[in-house]
């Protein structure tokens, strides 16, 4: 599908402040919970000089303010990313229900990966607000005419669940030989994000999402140790790494290219 410049641009602004809008409600909420966000020199950014500008808060009020005060880097990147994805996904479904239901999606993936970096525990390494909700949401929306019906969406849940299942069984036994907690292996939080992305993908796509799911998962390991044994003359083989962010890319690059782009990519 080809589109105007006009509708690209009115499609990239309109989903960067709709991202915009939700990850000031999401902060609010993670802020019920509890949650800190790692702070530092590159990611935090100085915003305090917006209280000082005449009728700002009478303008946006207390809670934009404090929301716009404590964003890091992270979050304006997203609010991109997820502006530009959505351009790509209208390439890829045209003005749809399954665009739709793409960009909801997307939009949950990126704050799932965003989230379990800039979180300090492993315990909310996985936010299960989101996971839960989004993998009702992902079955609901599968009935949406165009969208590949419930039961593609429930067969992909189940793949998701099944595969990381027994990735979660094998963190535990490798955990044992190691004298780990059986949660610095694999965290159960990885399948229900598995599952959350089977809903939303189908078991079509996601046999394409795992295979860049550990694709990425593994070049990521290979990266993180080859940076610690640089820098600290030293590596720990059985160092955990958080996993749920290689989920999101492979969910978001899966639904964003679609199955038809990603069989003609691979030959198929």
């Amino acid at each position: 599908m080809s589109i105007s410049p006009e509708l690209a641009l009115k499609v990239f602004l309109s989903a960067t402040t709709v991202a915009s809008i939700g990850d000031m409600f999401v902060l609010q909420v993670l802020k019920g919970y509890s949650l800190e966000y790692r702070s530092g020199t590159f990611s935090r950014q100085n915003l305090e000089w917006i209280t000082r500008v005449p009728f700002l808060q009478q303008l946006l009020g207390a809670e934009t303010l404090d929301f716009m005060k404590s964003r890091t880097l992270w979050f304006p990147f997203q609010e991109l990313l997820f502006g530009g994805l959505a351009v790509l996904c209208l390439l890829t479904y045209g003005l749809s229900f399954a665009l739709l239901r793409a960009l909801v999606f997307i939009y949950l993936a990126l704050l799932m990966g965003v989230i379990s970096l800039r979180t300090p525990s492993a315990g909310y390494a996985v936010p299960t607000l989101i996971v839960w909700r989004g993998i009702v949401i992902g079955l609901l929306t599968s009935l949406l005419p165009g969208t590949g019906g419930v039961i593609e969406a429930g067969l992909g849940a189940g793949l998701g669940f099944g595969l990381f299942y027994l990735l979660y069984g094998g963190g535990l036994l490798f955990a044992a030989a190691n004298n780990q907690n059986a949660g610095e292996a694999f965290g159960r939080g990885n399948i229900t994000a598995a599952t959350m992305v089977g809903a939303f993908c189908g078991w079509h796509l996601m046999i394409y999402v795992i295979f860049i799911t550990l694709l990425s998962g593994a070049m990521g390991a290979i990266a993180f140790l080859s940076y610690d044994l640089v820098r600290n003359r030293q590596y720990q083989a059985t160092k955990a790494l958080p996993y749920t962010h290689y989920l999101s890319i492979g969910g978001v690059i899966a639904i964003t290219l679609g199955l038809e782009t990603l069989q003609k990519l691979l030959g198929e």
